[in-house]
């Protein structure tokens, strides 16, 4: 019998002006993963201290994900950050969940497209289904 948990994989990306980087979120090896809703809380970095401000942050960034094991991308193409992600307050439901095999990875690619640094806490939603 599969056991269903109600899961979360989060990462944190620190983006300078212009910045350009790729991140990956590995899945457990002991379950499928059907991702259904992606989320994003962001805050703007400044200072030396690297202090943040939050609040609801819009940052000027795009985005791309693929699932890496099909390399399969969400999009043709880069996509605003608030238009893939949602927010913290909205959360983008996908129309279909998208499996994600066990011990397989999702990535995503960033690109900073402003003039601020940001600090964006990324969240795949969806559940876990143990093998």
């Amino acid at each position: 019998m599969n056991k269903h948990e109600n899961f979360t994989f989060t990462k944190r990306v620190d983006l300078a002006p212009g910045a350009r980087t790729t991140v990956a979120i590995n899945m457990d090896q002991s379950a499928i993963f059907m991702l259904s809703e992606l989320s994003m809380f962001a805050s703007v970095v400044s200072g030396a201290t690297g202090t943040t401000h939050a609040g609801l942050v819009v940052p000027d960034c795009v985005a791309q994900i693929s699932e890496g094991s099909t390399g399969k991308n969400f999009s043709d193409g880069m996509v605003h950050v608030s238009a893939l992600f949602g927010t913290a307050n909205n959360h983008r439901k996908l129309p279909v969940a998208q499996l994600v095999q066990a011990g397989g990875t999702l990535q995503v690619e960033l690109q900073n497209q402003g003039t601020e640094s940001y600090r964006l806490n990324l969240a795949f939603i969806g559940v876990k289904v143990q093998k």
